[in-house]
């Protein structure tokens, strides 16, 4: 979804829209078929809609934070979106319970800072990761987006956290600095969740 929109014109879209594509393009359903609980989802604006997706991710972090599991590769595509508008987080395979000690793995565009680094990882380095990828939904790219492997390093590891809204004005103040919050290199300084407060 954000690689089909990204390649059309990037501008923001509504619940109905991303419906409807994935209405469209599942081999399952009749296309324009959508699911009973789905008219919620379809009447929201473009950053309600983020959120509201979102949203269903941090609560399948929090669960699995509450059972110890560090997810460690919370990225776009490892989100699955079904045809109600609900976000299902996928690919636990690089998780690991309990703190990590510093075993490599994840997403670089996606990494916390701490992750990068081969530090101990724990929740707060997957809010960073919903972070970034917050970011990418609403702003159609990732945070730091440079075009070399060692760009991107760079970027993360010295450059500031990137506003959101630069690239997207329309979203309102509260929810960038939500986003700059979990995107701060600082864990100790991110939003905090039960897992941690």
């Amino acid at each position: 979804w954000l690689v089909r929109r990204a390649s059309l014109d990037g501008k923001p879209w509504r619940g109905a829209e991303l419906l409807d594509w994935l209405a469209e393009t599942a081999e399952t359903s009749p296309a324009g078929e959508r699911r009973t609980g789905s008219q919620g989802f379809s009447a929201l604006a473009f950053v309600p809609a983020v959120c509201h997706l979102v949203l269903d991710v941090a609560r399948a972090l929090d669960h699995a934070h509450r059972k110890g599991v560090i997810h460690r590769d919370v990225k776009p595509a490892n989100l699955l979106i079904d045809p109600t508008g609900q976000t299902l987080l996928m690919d636990f395979k690089v998780a690991r319970r309990g703190s990590d000690d510093g075993q490599f793995g994840g997403t670089l565009a996606y990494m916390a800072p701490e992750q990068i680094n081969g530090e101990s990882v724990d929740c707060r380095s997957d809010i960073y990761s919903l972070g970034a990828t917050m970011y990418h939904m609403l702003a159609s790219r990732p945070p730091f987006d440079g075009k070399t492997l060692s760009a991107i390093l760079m970027q993360k590891l010295s450059g500031e956290t990137p506003s959101l809204k630069e690239s997207r004005p329309e979203v309102r103040a509260e929810t960038s600095a939500l986003i700059s919050s979990m995107l701060d290199r600082d864990p100790e300084r991110r939003t905090r969740s039960r897992c941690d407060a």
